[in-house]
């Protein structure tokens, strides 16, 4: 129903009809919708497809001319309104040898958090806002890993094993990262 069907202005193309809809165009984004009255009022309703965005205009006064206010309205929803986030999705595990790196670490008395999503190591600063990049890693070998985005761009983390062979603490950015917070402590090597 919404396939245009007929073009008021053949030149602009900014109205139209499709089976029944009428049809508005504002730039890339095409609306369908109806306008009508009866006595003592006038509404509109456009909706565009693509956002999922539909507004509604309704007057007590059936000579009032509603004119691009649905149009207006789609516009500055789209624009102002917060774009959702993607939705969560179970992703691939960790390798195993990755799964001890995750969870909550310290750098002195900033708390981090490692995880893995979307088959990359990440971490995030306690605080940071949901709007901030974490820190993404690529793995240069099997105890050094690379930040590639965000935080600490370019700095190596490393990973120091004890002598059980299981991660005794890392060091980022020349800095040591522990399950613990306390004071600075200088790498050992």
């Amino acid at each position: 129903m919404r396939t245009v069907q007929a073009i008021d202005d053949h030149e602009r193309w900014l109205a139209g009809y499709g089976l029944g809809l009428g049809l508005r165009r504002d730039g890339d984004r095409i609306l369908a919708g109806h306008g009508g009255s009866m006595p003592g009022f006038i509404a509109q309703l456009l909706f565009s497809p693509q956002e999922k965005v539909v507004a509604v205009a309704v007057t007590n006064e059936s000579q009032a001319r509603l004119g691009d206010l649905g149009l207006s309205l789609v516009r500055t929803t789209v624009e102002e309104w917060p774009v959702a986030p993607e939705a969560w999705r179970v992703g691939e595990p960790p390798r195993d040898d990755v799964v001890p790196l995750l969870g909550i670490w310290f750098m002195e008395s900033a708390q981090l958090v490692f995880r893995w999503r979307e088959g990359k190591l990440e971490a995030r600063y306690d605080g940071m806002l949901d709007w901030e990049p974490p820190a993404v890693f690529e793995r240069e070998t099997d105890d050094r890993w690379r930040t590639v985005s965000g935080p600490e761009h370019g700095e190596a983390l490393r990973i120091e094993r004890g002598p059980d062979g299981s991660v005794a603490r890392m060091v980022w950015a020349g800095y040591p990262v522990t399950r613990e917070p306390g004071p600075w402590r200088a790498p050992t090597t």
